[in-house]
């Protein structure tokens, strides 16, 4: 009878042969064993160390902001950035804002939250080319997303349909940025070879 003892255990998803699998440890191959045609094409005096700065993105933009667009973008973001800090931060609240409406700073997190997810993916979406009519089915649903969890789930949030309308705006303000950007900020990307 054979002894069992020392054998090792045996995937059934090797292949083998005597006991022994068939497949070889993974090894480096020599560049020159690679065919030319899947060799990485370098450009002139390049070597395999140095990044190739002729290979194309993985996902180009279809479009490019102009900056005055970018720079608008990134106020109104900090914008809403700083009218959401209000909310903690007595330095960060304004004036003026609470003298009309002195409940704003306990609603203006929906406010700036709809705004930043609408106009960051809006904007990202412009660059690669997404038609508006997409970003505006976004930004509708959005605004419904918000205004059924305001209302109607009570789970990690009371209730209040002002929160609703806070978002609403803060989309509709996503909105009215986005499309400007749309019809005068954006410039086709040249073309690639």
């Amino acid at each position: 009878m054979r002894d069992v003892s020392n054998d090792v255990a045996i995937d059934p998803y090797v292949p083998q042969v005597n006991g022994r699998s068939r497949v070889r440890p993974w090894t480096p191959r020599p560049y020159r064993s690679i065919p030319r045609s899947r060799r990485p094409a370098y450009h002139h005096g390049a070597t395999p160390i140095e990044p190739d700065v002729t290979t194309k993105p993985s996902f180009p933009l279809k479009r490019i902001p102009r900056p005055w667009a970018s720079l608008l973008h990134l106020a109104a973001l900090a914008l809403a950035g700083a009218l959401f800090a209000g909310r903690k931060l007595a330095a960060f609240r304004w004036q003026p804002i609470l003298d009309r409406v002195p409940d704003f700073y306990s609603h203006v997190s929906n406010l700036s939250i709809s705004y930043m997810l609408y106009a960051g993916v809006g904007y990202l979406w412009l660059a690669l080319g997404v038609p508006m009519r997409a970003i505006g089915l976004l930004g509708l649903a959005l605004a419904l997303c918000n205004l059924v969890y305001e209302t109607a789930i009570p789970i990690l949030n009371t209730p209040d349909p002002v929160d609703a309308l806070y978002g609403s705006i803060g989309v509709a303000l996503g909105a009215v940025l986005l499309v400007a950007i749309d019809r005068r900020g954006m410039r086709p990307a040249p073309a690639r070879d």
